[in-house]
């Protein structure tokens, strides 16, 4: 075999081919491995930026979380904004583009005009370097309906905030009620913001319209309100024996709230929640629904007849005691009615005929009264006849006639009312022409144990069966229904359900005709106790939802509260209610008392008052009465009316929530100065404009709501 030698030079080259390939391989993967991690370092970069941006859109939040506590804080303190857009005018970076681009809805339409259209954003240091920039526009949202608990249930008297009732011709974002109700229970369940209400108007016709939202919300939380002085109001629920023993501080926030004879008014508020009908203090004006003697008359007639040929002339004295039992809510306990124990004196005054003096020695027996019907009288009588024959020259007899004592109403031996005549004398007489009679009549008949509140009356001036006159000087709020619960507030009673604080305008004050006024009354502010009493247990730390705040300019969301409130005489009496147009009326009136400017400020920036509900005369309830008198038959007529629309409707209403929806602004800035990455967002916050207690003075604040927009 031939053996031929190898080429050397061959062997080098392939080795130098292998080498340049493997290089080229290198410098593919070099090259593949710089560019692998450039763009690593710039996806790096970039999440690092964006991890920066979202961290500060928190200081955003934070940032608009102070400045909005700090102008809540300013100057005494203030329940409700002073405006409504917060932001940022002027600092080291401004954003103009976009600002809320696909997110315009999540704010009422009654501000988006309003929005800023350029936001200034506060730089953010770590030392001396820029690290970001942040900003933010805070909108107000305190003021309007929550739309999660609004409903169509019985509108009632203001005990709980789903009584509020949706009208659509009042909130005009909901188009058809039914449909609104039904898919928001069954398919939205709870709107978590107003772009949700917004974007569900947008899949059906029939629910919401696609308009933005005006006069609604999405949340509400309000606490317990605090009386004026900043302290925890008085808790008016228990019996009777809870209420004694708590008499000291009731009696107080009854004279913090202006009312006369606190110590008295007391008594009678034990009255109105006891369940016995006996009243605990005669000689004071404590109501129970009893019968009252209202007027006490005397008078004679003289009659001639023939008795065969002989003349006989019948004197007849009567003793009349109307009682009057000035209740709607029940019919009265039977009871006897008990003249003075001594009887009454008779004096005859010259030319009188003595043959013709009845003899009064036997006394008065008591008389048992059958049970009177609502709000009626009684009349009962007693008669003494003395007869005379054959009497010559003029026939007449006159006398002046007094009371020996007391007049008592009785429910078996118990003593119910007590009626104390003046000492002074009444004069009746009688010919064969004519009968005059006189009377004692008391105006108020809760006072008739005041021989102060009695008056005379004679001839047509006696009243049988219908109101006394009222001396001028005594008209106070007018006569109207009275009212005894006769349960606890806090329990449910038959026919009337819970009570609320606003009954408290049924007790009596002890003037004639005068209450616990829930409004301005002729020649008497009102007592603000809707601002010293409550109903929530104390320590409950009870939230209330779907309450409106009282400070709100929101017309529609006021006149949400007036709508269908019962107009009544009593609780559970039933009547008509408040129709759209008396609602709108009594919403302007008191959005206008509260907002219109005054010594360089309005009420509602700083206002905590409940009270003010009732602070209108009777002029502006005649003017309701006036327009809407098909929609009000018999209705508004008195001051038991009146006061329904306070009574009513003022437990609907709270200061205590600010709500703020907070668009936030964030930009991280790069070594070199430049913008590396935008985030932003939208949130809810809630703010408690009271104390979360006097040891802790902080506003307390938390967040309903984010989303990353």
């Amino acid at each position: 075999m031939i053996e031929h030698p190898t080429d050397p030079t061959k062997r080098e080259g392939m080795a130098l081919v292998i080498v340049l390939g493997f290089i080229a391989v290198l410098a593919v993967l070099g090259v593949s491995l710089m560019i692998t991690t450039r763009i690593d370092r710039l996806a790096t970069s970039s999440f690092a930026d964006m991890t920066r941006a979202r961290q500060l859109t928190h200081a955003a939040l934070a940032r608009a979380l102070d400045d909005i506590d700090a102008a809540m804080l300013s100057g005494s303190g203030r329940t409700y904004p002073q405006t409504n857009i917060f932001y940022i005018p002027n600092a080291s970076g401004v954003i103009t583009g976009g600002l809320y681009a696909g997110a315009e809805f999540y704010v009422s339409s009654a501000v988006t005009s309003s929005l800023p259209q350029r936001i200034g954003l506060d730089a953010v240091r770590v030392g001396t370097s820029v690290v970001g920039r942040v900003g933010y526009v805070a909108v107000d949202s305190s003021g309007y309906v929550d739309i999660n608990l609004i409903s169509s249930r019985n509108r009632g008297r203001g005990t709980s905030g789903g009584e509020i009732q949706l009208s659509p011709s009042i909130l005009t974002e909901v188009k058809t009620l039914g449909d609104f109700l039904y898919d928001r229970s069954n398919t939205w369940r709870r709107f978590e913001s107003l772009a949700e209400l917004y974007y569900a108007g947008l899949y059906s016709d029939t629910m919401v319209t696609n308009r933005p939202p005006r006069d609604v919300f999405v949340y509400s939380n309000f606490g317990e309100d605090l009386n004026p002085k900043g302290e925890p109001k008085v808790y008016l629920g228990g019996t009777e024996d809870d209420l004694t023993a708590r008499k000291t501080e009731v009696v107080q926030a009854l004279t913090d709230s202006g009312v006369q004879n606190a110590a008295l008014v007391f008594d009678n508020l034990l009255d109105y929640v006891d369940t016995d009908p006996y009243p605990r203090n005669l000689d004071s004006f404590c109501t129970e629904a009893v019968p009252m003697i209202n007027e006490v008359i005397v008078s004679n007639t003289i009659t001639r007849t023939m008795r065969g040929s002989t003349n006989v002339y019948t004197h007849r004295f009567y003793l009349t005691v109307e009682t009057w039992y000035p209740f709607s809510h029940k019919s009265s306990p039977v009871v006897t009615l008990e003249p003075p124990a001594s009887g009454l004196s008779l004096t005859m005054v010259a030319g009188s005929t003595p043959a013709l003096q009845p003899d009064l020695s036997s006394g008065i027996a008591p008389k048992n009264l059958p049970a009177h019907s609502t709000n009626s009288y009684q009349l009962t009588t007693w008669m003494w006849e003395k007869e005379a024959f054959d009497l010559p020259g003029a026939i007449q007899f006159g006398a002046q006639v007094s009371f020996n004592g007391a007049f008592y109403l009785k429910i078996g031996n118990q003593e119910v009312d007590k009626a104390i005549l003046p000492s002074r004398n009444l004069a009746v007489r009688a010919n064969l022409a004519q009968s005059q009679g006189a009377s004692f009549a008391v105006s108020d008949p809760r006072l008739n144990h005041d021989v102060n509140e009695w008056s005379s009356q004679a001839g047509g001036s006696v009243t049988p069966e219908r109101v006394n006159p009222i001396p001028a000087g005594k008209e106070g709020e007018g006569v109207s229904t009275m009212y005894v619960r006769d349960f606890p507030f806090d329990k449910v009673a038959p026919l009337s359900g819970l009570g609320s604080v606003g009954e408290l305008g049924y007790l009596s004050v002890g003037q004639p005709w005068r209450t616990i006024a829930l409004y301005n009354t002729r020649g008497q502010a009102l007592h603000p106790v809707l601002d010293y009493f409550t109903l929530t247990p104390p320590g409950s730390n009870m939230v209330r939802r779907g309450l409106v705040n009282i400070n709100s300019a929101s017309t529609a969301a006021v006149q949400s509260v007036f709508y269908a409130t019962p107009i009544e005489s009593y609780p559970g009496g039933g009547g008509p209610t408040l129709t759209v147009a008396a609602a709108s009326i009594l919403a302007s009136n008191h959005i206008q008392r509260l907002h219109t400017v005054s010594s360089g400020s309005a009420v509602y920036e700083t206002n905590r008052s409940i009270a003010l509900l009732g602070d209108f005369d009777t002029n502006l309830l005649a003017g309701v009465q006036g327009k809407l008198t098909v929609a009000f038959p018999n209705g508004l007529v008195d001051d038991a009316t009146y006061e329904s629309v306070v009574r009513n409707s003022a437990g609907l209403f709270s200061y205590r929530q600010n709500l703020f929806t907070v668009y936030l602004y964030a930009q991280s800035i790069t070594p070199g100065g430049v913008t590396g990455a935008e985030q932003r967002a939208v949130a809810i916050i809630w703010r408690d404009p009271e104390y979360k207690d006097a040891a802790n003075p902080v506003n307390k604040m938390f967040l309903r709501f984010f989303r990353w927009l």
